[in-house]
């Protein structure tokens, strides 16, 4: 089940991440609008596995204000997502620009908890 680690109302600052992960890789639901288009967000279903040789730990703990004494392995990998983009842990083919309605057609799919959420969908 995906819980909320963003914003109250998923559509100004959407960051779901699903409980049911190993202790490395993560699924995250991320969606942001953009700021100079009307009814266009920017949405991925990423998969982030934080083991990944390519991920610079120290950059991305840097970026989240994290050190290593209270590393916490969800929060690294939303940090990824933001710190690298959505690019980078998503299938580009899918696509990431969608309007709400299409949006709120994906999450349907998803088993979503609706604690700290405003679910409308």
């Amino acid at each position: 089940m995906f819980v909320n680690y963003g914003d109250f109302n998923f559509f100004e600052f959407g960051i779901l991440v699903d409980m049911e992960h190993s202790e490395t890789e993560f699924s995250i639901l991320y969606c942001r609008p953009f700021d100079d288009e009307e009814d266009q967000y920017l949405f991925a279903d990423c998969l982030v596995s934080i083991e990944d040789n390519w991920i610079n730990r120290n950059d991305v703990m840097s970026y989240l204000g994290m050190d290593a004494e209270d590393f916490d392995a969800v929060q690294f990998a939303i940090g990824c997502v933001m710190f690298y983009g959505v690019e980078n842990f998503s299938n580009p083919y899918e696509g990431y620009v969608f309007t709400k309605e299409e949006v709120k057609e994906k999450l349907r799919s998803y088993q979503i908890s609706k604690n700290n959420l405003k679910v409308v969908w």
